[in-house]
């Protein structure tokens, strides 16, 4: 319920500039949807974002 009411805008103003921010994240997961990456990355402005392929939440098939 946190993330749901989350502003992700403001909250994204709250870090330093010259913080640099890792994200990484799964096309599967059903939990957190991709969509909230990819609005971090439009709204941090040292961010990167990584994308694994086939990942969902708990990384199950990447556990290796």
């Amino acid at each position: 319920m946190d993330r749901l009411t989350t502003n992700t805008s403001a909250a994204c103003q709250l870090i330093p500039q010259n913080c640099r921010v890792l994200s990484i994240h799964g096309p599967a997961d059903k939990i957190v949807p991709m969509d909230d990456a990819m609005e971090f990355a439009k709204h941090i402005l040292n961010h990167k974002l990584h994308i694994i392929n086939g990942a969902d939440h708990e990384y199950t098939c990447h556990q290796n």
